[in-house]
């Protein structure tokens, strides 16, 4: 056992087969949408096409499994299960270990959204689904490829799903599982949105591992933690900055014309087509000119930091309102991704905005400093709002 192991009990288990098989059985898709709302409240809410708020009538079994497992804290979470086991009047103990859990998107964890529900299908597939894997009976092909091509949902959402209530039979298929699989199970495998991947990638897992599913999430999470921490870089600012520090020999000044021209485009949000979580694609060009625009110096003050192999100051591109949020913007077609909405943070204000206590101060400084060029590429947020994505 390694030494940030523990001896796991996955009291999970049993706490998401109850629930899980209690909503099947005993919950209409209006009940179940009337105790989301006492349990999640306003995390729940959508917006249509105007940027309005508005609440759902109905609600799906994938939904509210996907949103008791966003990312949020432990603490939080608890206090879920406690509304749950009383909303649900459930004769059970609360999970003590959740370790393993896939979580999903703060801002995506719904499979519905305002588009999908205008097909009243879309909400009767989702619980069919859901009633046939409680009922332990096969995936069912059609419905399945109808709900990863819901515009919503994509092949890891959907898998992670069917691993939560299903940890006995269906491994999740997300990033950080494929990611194990392929460092520690030698297991190459490309994902499509499909059934039949999903079933190529269930059958070479059966062939090699030889932990349960429950077992080899819980290891998954494990590796990808270690990871992170040996690298020294937490959530999103892995992989980006990796590609920042692997890219410098390349990157050549941007020329001011070209800097005009990146602060001036109107592009619209593109999806990440080679993600399998719902993603969308981040424009390298336009983190370099922020970069410039901040002639390579943390917004917050001349920070000590140090130089890089192309003789600049070292700093990090921050997207002010993260592009996780990024769905709730493109339906007006605004992108996130853009000069407005990017700073340059040395190394330690990087990782004070997302961990540290001083953070809210931070966030608020950043709002104060560039409300007017953010409402210059139509990005309306208040102060209240951009503290919610942190």
């Amino acid at each position: 056992m390694g030494k940030n192991e523990k001896i796991m009990q996955y009291s999970w288990i049993t706490f998401y087969n109850i629930l899980f098989d209690n909503i099947c059985n005993n919950e209409t898709s209006i009940s179940l949408a009337d105790k989301a709302y006492e349990i999640f409240g306003n995390k729940l809410l959508d917006k249509d096409e105007n940027g309005k708020k508005f609440k759902f009538k109905e609600l799906d079994p994938l939904t509210f499994i996907a949103m008791l497992n966003r990312q949020e804290t432990l603490e939080t979470k608890k206090e879920y299960f406690k509304k749950i086991i009383n909303l649900f009047n459930l004769n059970i103990d609360l999970p003590e270990d959740v370790d393993g859990i896939p979580t999903f998107s703060n801002f995506t964890a719904r499979f519905i959204n305002h588009r999908t529900i205008k097909d009243p299908n879309t909400i009767q597939i989702l619980w069919e689904f859901a009633k046939d894997i409680n009922n332990n009976s096969d995936i069912d092909t059609e419905l399945f490829n109808k709900i990863i091509n819901l515009s919503s949902v994509k092949l890891a959402k959907l898998t992670q799903f069917l691993f939560i209530v299903r940890p006995d039979k269906y491994f999740p298929a997300d990033n950080r599982s494929i990611n194990y699989a392929l460092m520690n199970l030698y297991i190459k495998w490309k994902p499509k949105n499909s059934f039949t991947s999903y079933k190529e990638y269930l059958n070479l897992l059966r062939q090699k591992c030889s932990d349960k599913p429950c077992v080899f999430s819980y290891k998954a999470f494990l590796y990808s933690f270690e990871g992170k921490k040996s690298l020294n870089l937490q959530d999103e600012i892995n992989e980006y900055q990796l590609d920042i520090l692997q890219n410098q020999k390349k990157t050549k000044a941007l020329k001011p014309e070209k800097i005009n021209q990146l602060l001036n485009s109107n592009s619209k949000p593109k999806l990440d087509t080679k993600s399998q979580n719902k993603a969308y694609c981040r424009n390298p060009l336009m983190r370099q000119a922020a970069l410039q625009l901040n002639n390579y110096k943390c917004i917050f003050g001349e920070h000590k930091t140090f130089r890089t192999k192309t003789d600049q100051l070292y700093v990090e591109a921050h997207h002010i309102i993260p592009m996780q949020a990024q769905d709730l913007f493109a339906d007006r077609g605004i992108s996130l991704d853009v000069c407005q909405n990017i700073v340059a943070l040395c190394p330690i204000c990087h990782r004070e905005i997302h961990h540290g206590e001083n953070a809210k101060h931070l966030i608020e400084k950043l709002y104060n400093l560039r409300k007017k060029e953010l409402q210059s590429k139509g990005i309306e947020i208040t102060l209240e709002q951009l503290k919610a994505y942190y």
